[in-house]
């Protein structure tokens, strides 16, 4: 929700330990809807690992989220496209920062995030994709760091150069703890 004309209050879905599509949206469908009576319209920031995005991907599964976001007043204010394996799992920390920048999962992940959107109609005003740094600092090997960045560039210019023909979405790349 838009509030004072500034600024956006959303509910996330990194709450939800759920690895399918299908019980996902049962969740959002159940919980958004109670927070919706206090506000008509409402933004949601979807957590989506790979293993949601490809479950999500399929043409029918979209248009039926599209209709379900335009009938219910929600839109789409940001996606967490930083974790690629599922939010939950034990020991998380490092792992979220794989696969890196230099991968080649990365990107085909990212661009996938990117494809889901630009099937939402209306529902999508200016969107965040977050995103991880390069890669994790204790992964990075001096010999191979030259090499790495290269990659990595070489890949985050690939995404960025598919933004430039999509609606208002852009890549968010946040900080590394380490």
């Amino acid at each position: 929700m838009i509030i004072r004309n500034k600024y956006n209050l959303t509910y996330c879905s990194n709450i939800f330990k759920e690895t399918t599509w299908k019980k996902l949206f049962n969740q959002l469908k159940v919980y958004i809807i109670k927070i919706k009576t206090i506000k008509k319209r409402i933004g949601i920031s979807l957590c989506l690992s790979n293993s949601l995005v490809k479950s999500i991907k399929k043409r029918e599964t979209i248009l039926e989220f599209d209709r379900w976001l335009n009938n219910e007043g929600i839109y789409i204010s940001s996606i967490n496209g930083f974790v690629y394996r599922d939010f939950h799992e034990k020991n998380i920390k490092e792992k979220i920062y794989y696969p890196d920048w230099s991968s080649e999962r990365r990107v085909t992940y990212t661009l996938d995030l990117i494809k889901i959107l630009n099937q939402l109609k209306g529902n999508v005003k200016t969107v965040s994709i977050s995103t991880l740094p390069i890669s994790y600092l204790y992964w990075v090997k001096n010999k191979h760091k030259y090499y790495l960045l290269y990659k990595s560039a070489k890949n985050i210019s690939r995404v960025v150069n598919n933004l430039i023909y999509t609606k208002n979405i852009h890549l968010d790349i946040e900080s590394e703890q380490d």
